[in-house]
């Protein structure tokens, strides 16, 4: 069941995957979310000046920029932002150490569930 007006929020989804953007759209929008992506780091910066979301879903292994980069240069410019990491593959304790330390709220593992999506919303409202 969706949510109501006022618990609606921004996501921004960040991976180089289609698939996984369009699903992942799909689930934020039949929950009552709004939701945009963008298919690599370069345009998420972007995307992130132009709709503040309150989360960003951001693809650890992307090509180009990967995601501990794109991690690194959103903490640096937006403090406040809430960032989970998604990734297919498993991250070594060194990875983890280091996307924490940059400010990541934790790591989703695809494929993610319905569930899943809506426990990181949950735990975002006050």
């Amino acid at each position: 069941m969706p949510d109501s007006n006022e618990n609606k929020i921004k996501v921004l989804v960040i991976d180089d995957e289609e698939i996984v953007r369009t699903l992942t759209s799909k689930i934020f929008d039949f929950l009552g979310h709004k939701c945009v992506t963008a298919e690599n780091g370069s345009e998420g910066i972007e995307l992130i000046r132009q709709h503040t979301p309150d989360l960003v879903l951001l693809d650890f292994y992307m090509p180009d920029m990967s995601g501990e980069q794109v991690l690194g240069l959103l903490m640096s410019e937006f403090l406040t932002l809430k960032v989970v990491i998604t990734t297919g593959k498993e991250l070594d304790d060194d990875e983890m150490d280091r996307i924490m330390k940059k400010g990541a709220l934790g790591v989703l593992h695809k494929p993610f569930s319905i569930d899943e999506l809506k426990s990181i919303i949950d735990e975002l409202r006050p």
